[in-house]
């Protein structure tokens, strides 16, 4: 069984914890003040569960909440949100423009990962995107999965790597 790798700054956070966490900073950048119903609609759950998950971020010190009262992310619980943030546009980049997923599959399977991928696969896939997007177009990743019997509706288009030193069976390159 796959294991939850988040162990943010000494902290153990369930998916679900994160799933919350994530919420509240979208939520504070478009809106002035986050309530528990504002909560509620965004991740379409129910009152009780969101007063339960914010009482467990309060108590790891993650928020700032009293009952009744609006609810805004502590630097610790800012610096968590903002990391989960970034794996899940990561994943979901790498999902949608380089393996050409369907927006929605992308977003899905992105909300899933982020929760389970450890932070030094990140850092590699962070590393891998960028290599990509510098010497290869996704028609020749299109190309490879083609000839694997894997098809792929979503391609960006391109001829060929840009990389003067391509190989073609090869993805991957130094850098």
């Amino acid at each position: 069984m796959i294991q939850h790798t988040s162990g943010y700054l000494g902290l153990k956070l369930t998916p679900s914890l994160e799933d919350y966490l994530k919420s509240i900073y979208i939520l504070s950048i478009t809106k002035r003040e986050v309530r528990v119903s504002d909560i509620a609609n965004y991740m379409n759950v129910r009152l009780p569960s969101v007063s339960e998950a914010l009482k467990k971020l309060k108590d790891k010190g993650l928020i700032v909440y009293d009952r009744y009262s609006s609810i805004s992310l502590t630097s610790k619980g800012y610096e968590i949100a903002r990391n989960i943030v970034k794996r899940h546009q990561l994943i979901l980049y790498f999902l949608q423009n380089i393996l050409g997923l369907p927006p929605d599959i992308a977003s899905k399977e992105a909300c899933i990962m982020e929760h389970f991928i450890s932070d030094e696969t990140i850092r590699r896939l962070s590393i891998f995107i960028e290599t990509f997007t510098k010497y290869c177009t996704s028609k020749i990743l299109a190309q490879k999965l083609t000839q694997n019997g894997t098809s792929l509706s979503n391609n960006n288009g391109g001829e060929n790597c840009n990389d003067p030193k391509n190989d073609d069976d090869v993805i991957l390159w130094k850098h």
